[in-house]
């Protein structure tokens, strides 16, 4: 039930920042946020529809994710195609988040940790657009997560901890092909992987 309740709020704000949006006209006020639409758009809808059509300055994950929204026209028009990547990223984020919180604070403190993250404005309105923010900021939490329970599982359960790196590993590479920041968070993400590893071994 704890779970379901957090996710049922969090759902909650997200739609009510979606309805606030359409209302208000405002999916696609950031340029950048309509170029993320006509790049994911151009793969099927161009003089050489092919995946090539997803070079830019922008990484590419953001806008596979788009694909199977960007093909009614209707959506991508309105900007309402990225309304269920972003929307799910979003989600995902607050779940990370409180599950991370969770790990040292009460159910009521971990509540009131998510409530200052999940109702912030500029990400309840960047999870209504094409924006590439929500996916990074969810890929950045589950890092943070899997990392800690990574190194916790490391003499509890080993076998545990070898799972949880190739769910590190999945998301970092997610992340890589999200946003440049990603490059930077997997090389600090594996130096601090080694860095565990290597005090480990010479505790042991």
């Amino acid at each position: 039930m704890e779970w379901i309740a957090v996710l049922a709020w969090c759902a909650a704000a997200s739609v009510a920042a979606v309805v606030w949006s359409w209302r208000n006209g405002a999916m696609l006020n950031y340029g950048d946020a309509v170029a993320h639409l006509h790049i994911a758009r151009r793969v099927f809808d161009s003089h050489q529809p092919r995946l090539s059509q997803l070079g830019s300055v922008w990484l590419p994950l953001p806008h596979l994710l788009l694909l199977p929204f960007v093909q009614v026209y209707g959506w991508w028009a309105s900007g309402t195609a990225a309304l269920v990547p972003s929307m799910l990223a979003y989600l995902a984020g607050c779940l990370g988040l409180y599950r991370l919180a969770r790990r040292w604070l009460s159910p009521q403190a971990a509540a009131l940790a998510l409530t200052f993250f999940a109702i912030n404005p500029n990400l309840l309105y960047l999870q209504t657009t094409a924006m590439t923010e929500p996916l990074f900021v969810c890929e950045m939490i589950w890092v943070a997560v899997w990392m800690v329970e990574w190194r916790s599982s490391l003499d509890n359960d080993p076998p545990k901890g070898r799972r949880l790196l190739g769910w590190i590993a999945a998301v970092l590479v997610a992340a890589i092909f999200t946003r440049y920041d990603g490059w930077i968070m997997a090389l600090l993400a594996w130096s601090g992987i080694g860095l565990a590893l290597l005090r480990r071994r010479r505790l042991n």
